[in-house]
């Protein structure tokens, strides 16, 4: 492929190319596709950016309550009064515990061993400032069930 070798000069690389190569003619043709698939779609992309007047805002969605969210009853209350006097610290978020109790609930619903509820209360009411041993974890429990 490559026919001669000299010295590279400051416009050449180690070698060069054949002499067939280094004469070929300038292709107008190619740098005018070229052109028409690069500067065609970039106007094009340009113009929708900047040619679309901006859309109305969408309107702010309406709240809707979480599939989580729990109505504080006569019974959720007894139950947060129980919960409570075990220790204080358990009813800091009344949401959360009676969710957390009605997490309690399902599990027992399900069968599941007593000893994994009893890690699932451990784990749902521990806290920065609350402690849950196993002796905590089984009246939680006991006191979840005022709600199933």
């Amino acid at each position: 492929m490559f026919t001669e070798r000299r010295q590279a000069g400051p416009d050449q690389g180690w070698f060069t190319a054949s002499p067939r190569l280094r004469n070929e003619p300038a292709r107008p043709h190619a740098v005018a596709a070229v052109r028409k698939f690069v500067l065609i779609p970039t106007a094009l992309v340009l113009l929708a950016a900047c040619g679309s007047p901006d859309p109305a805002p969408a309107p702010a969605p309406t709240p809707s309550p979480s599939p989580r969210s729990v109505a504080i009853g006569p019974r959720e209350r007894a139950y947060l009064a129980a919960l409570g006097s075990i220790d204080p610290g358990l009813v800091t978020n009344q949401a959360r515990a009676v969710v957390h109790a009605h997490d309690l609930c399902a599990d027992l619903a399900r069968g599941t061993e007593h000893a994994a509820v009893l890690a699932s209360a451990t784990w749902y009411f521990i806290g920065a400032d609350v402690s849950v041993d196993q002796a905590k974890a089984e009246r939680i429990v006991a006191t979840a069930q005022m709600l199933c």
